[in-house]
């Protein structure tokens, strides 16, 4: 006869030291919700006993088969840095691993009836070039400006929107475009635009406050003007105005009692026009007859824009 004798086999799970543990956001704005997620285990290793912390002081919770379930959600209500925790535990010990979460109370937003315009500094500046094309035109771009800003226009939007104009300091709108290209025959083709301030309207400028879901932003419109002169190789000189450019920012308001940034804004084109680009902020009017000049999504440097503006009191 054949007989088999087997021996018993115990098996003891072991979580595995590079489990993850992530958030779905580590920062928000109270009440906000957060879903916490763990991978990484082999359910069939054994059974898991899971507790989370989300650190608050509220009371730790016990995860079910928390070898498969993977996730849980977890509404922050109050205000603070919080330190969530996964524990889990098998038979062999437990693994604990945390990351930081902050809640911020909703943003105090500018009082818009207590603001009758704003007033202060403003300043771009940009210089960039590039090749290519369909003629393999090179190009190089240079616009800046500096000057006072003074918004004491106001629409009966809600929210409101304050409008009014930069006035440069001195002839500091500077402005110039060069472009050079040669053709088939092997003429070689040239256009220089160079410009400074206007006598007059040097540019626009517009601006609304809101809240929304307790985020206080500032959206800014800026276009700044140029009295240029055009010279060129196949036509006579012109003079005219021009943009140095025409941007939308909406940026967060951090400061109920003053409007103060910068922002560095990376150049590139596309399509035959030149744009500007910040976390999907965009300006076009930074080209100048430059269709087909470089083509493709080309970075050509980046602009920095600041500004410093106060409230108007009424």
């Amino acid at each position: 006869s054949l007989s088999i004798v087997g021996t018993k086999k115990v098996v003891t799970a072991r979580v595995p030291v590079d489990w993850t543990f992530t958030a779905s956001a580590t920062q928000g704005v109270a009440p906000f919700d957060v879903t916490f997620t763990w991978s990484g285990f082999d359910p069939a290793s054994g059974s898991l006993t899971c507790t989370f912390d989300p650190g608050d002081g509220t009371p730790v919770h016990t995860v079910s088969n928390c070898g498969v379930s993977g996730s849980v959600t977890y509404r922050y209500t109050r205000t603070g840095s919080f330190s969530p925790a996964l524990a889990v535990t098998d038979g062999a010990g437990t693994t604990v691993k945390s990351l930081p979460v902050t809640s911020t109370a909703a943003q105090a937003c500018v009082d818009t009836s207590q603001v009758a315009g704003w007033q202060g500094t403003m300043s771009f500046a940009y210089q960039g070039s590039g090749t290519g094309g369909t003629l393999g035109k090179s190009v190089s771009v240079r616009r800046s400006f500096s000057g006072t800003v003074v918004l004491d226009g106001v629409s009966n939007t809600d929210p409101p929107e304050w409008s009014g104009e930069l006035v440069p300091n001195g002839a500091s709108f500077a402005y110039q475009d060069d472009e050079s290209w040669v053709d088939g025959t092997g003429v070689t083709h040239t256009i220089s635009v160079t410009g400074d301030a206007l006598d007059s309207r040097a540019g626009s400028i517009s601006i609304q406050v809101s809240a929304t879901s307790g985020i206080c932003t500032v959206t800014m419109h800026i276009v700044p003007d140029s009295s240029v002169t055009v010279t060129s190789s196949d036509a006579p000189a012109y003079s005219g105005s021009t943009l140095i450019a025409d941007i939308d920012l909406a940026l967060p308001f951090t400061d109920t009692t003053a409007l103060q940034g910068q922002a560095d804004l990376p150049i590139y084109t596309w399509q035959g026009q030149t744009y500007v680009s910040l976390d999907g902020q965009t300006g076009l009017g930074l080209s100048y007859d430059l269709d087909n000049v470089v083509g493709g999504p080309q970075n050509m440097g980046t602009a920095t824009m600041t500004w410093s503006l106060t409230p108007i009191v009424p």
